[in-house]
């Protein structure tokens, strides 16, 4: 069966995309409420999961099990904070090399893949570091 692309489903996505933040399910309420006040929570949470599971949006984890939801349609990768759970979008990596490599090294198809790495941002790298 098809999923029905609603307004509200288009509003939390154009949300998700224009946020750079990484929101969590109550978060991204929060924002996508203030534009279009009268949205439920559970329509949201049941958009989020459909555009989720259909991988128009990705579903991340951070270090301490929440979910973390991106909208960003251009091809990175996630590196997150051990010491502060921020997430941080990387762009300039050539994810499409690696996964080739690993593919034609292992004799496997990969179709699909979301790399995340777990370290110290910039700033807790700093603050450690002292």
């Amino acid at each position: 069966m098809k999923k029905r692309n609603t307004i509200q489903k288009q509003i939390i996505l154009d949300t998700l995309r224009n946020d750079r933040t990484h929101p969590t399910m109550s978060e991204l309420y929060e924002k996508v409420s203030q534009k279009y006040p009268k949205i439920g929570q559970s329509t949201v949470y049941r958009n989020v999961n459909d555009l989720a599971q259909s991988n128009t949006i990705e579903k991340i984890v951070d270090t301490a099990g929440n979910f973390h939801y991106d909208g960003n349609p251009k091809k990175h990768i996630h590196l997150i904070c051990k010491n502060c759970n921020k997430i941080i979008d990387i762009f300039d990596t050539n994810e499409d090399e690696f996964i080739s490599k690993v593919s034609t090294d292992n004799s496997i198809l990969v179709e699909s893949a979301n790399i995340t790495l777990e370290g110290l941002c910039k700033e807790c790298k700093k603050l450690l570091s002292k």
